[in-house]
């Protein structure tokens, strides 16, 4: 009987490692996706705005937390996009974006929601370039959109300028 008990454990055992690690695979290689799907929005928008210094650009590729920031202060936070563009000059090297794109849990779900667990998928990138005044590192933060798993921008600024 002891055996067959401890038998039946080691089976148990493999099955919950066997599981565990196949659940480790898929979200390694969902995470791998969404670096790669988060990098290459940050390297297609980031320069559009940099290069345009137009708000609306921005605004267009804003998440709905952002956008309601925006609309909140719609004054004060064109002045503080202008602020930060106008001392940059014309836009003459981006260079690649460097960060990643992370998976936050944030707890279980309801169960009238169903099973499985809460979660945000945000990016966070920074981008080294050189304007015609100088260069800058530029920061923007991503979320990924649960409804239609779009990409957008959650936080974009300049958090260092060195002028020429």
């Amino acid at each position: 009987m002891k055996k067959k008990m401890k038998n039946i454990i080691i089976f148990v055992v493999i099955i919950v490692i066997s599981i565990t690690s196949v659940g480790f695979y898929k979200l390694s290689n969902f995470e791998n996706e969404l670096n790669e799907e988060s990098k290459k929005y940050v390297d297609e928008v980031a320069p559009l705005v940099l290069k345009s210094k137009n708000y609306e650009e921005l605004y267009n590729n804003a998440s709905p937390g952002l956008i309601k920031i925006f609309n909140d202060n719609p004054e004060m936070s064109k002045s503080l996009f202008d602020t930060q563009t106008e001392k940059l000059g014309l836009l003459e090297n981006y260079k690649e974006s460097k960060g990643q794109a992370v998976i936050k849990f944030t707890g279980l779900r309801d169960l009238r929601e169903g099973m499985g667990y809460k979660y945000s998928v945000l990016g966070f990138y920074t981008i080294e370039a050189t304007f015609e005044n100088g260069s800058a590192l530029v920061v923007v933060d991503l979320v990924r959109l649960p409804q239609n798993n779009e990409w957008r921008i959650q936080k974009f600024g300049i958090k260092s300028f060195k002028a020429n």
